[in-house]
């Protein structure tokens, strides 16, 4: 197995796909293009664009994430406030309700009580 020496320049360490993009280029003007050379950096450019593509997508679930807690906190305070509403002092619906409900039950006492007297 033979190195390849390094003739003295700098090592391509591309920090993006943009950087990848711009070495493919470089390379495909040549006058002799290295088919090998540009095979390595479309399979960089293809990792660099799914990692591109997988930071776009965590972007968009955590996104998704913090509007469906916002939409739960809305959901919450909704029913807090019906619960508030609901359970109000002497006025609140809860309270009325409660009251018909028990009345009725004390009507059906009633009858059921003078329908045993009767009998």
């Amino acid at each position: 197995m033979t190195t390849v020496k390094n003739k003295g320049g700098h090592p391509f360490t591309p920090r993006d796909a943009a950087d990848v993009r711009h070495r493919i280029a470089a390379e495909a003007v040549r006058t002799n293009p290295r088919e090998q050379r540009l095979r390595h950096l479309y399979r960089l450019l293809k990792v660099f664009v799914q990692a591109e593509q997988q930071r776009r997508e965590e972007a968009r679930t955590r996104a998704l994430e913090q509007a469906n807690a916002l939409k739960a906190a809305e959901v919450e305070l909704r029913r807090a406030e019906y619960q508030r509403r609901y359970n109000k002092s002497d006025s609140g619906l809860g309270l009325v309700n409660l009251r018909r409900e028990n009345d009725a039950l004390r009507r059906r006492v009633a009858e059921l009580e003078a329908g045993k007297e009767v009998a």
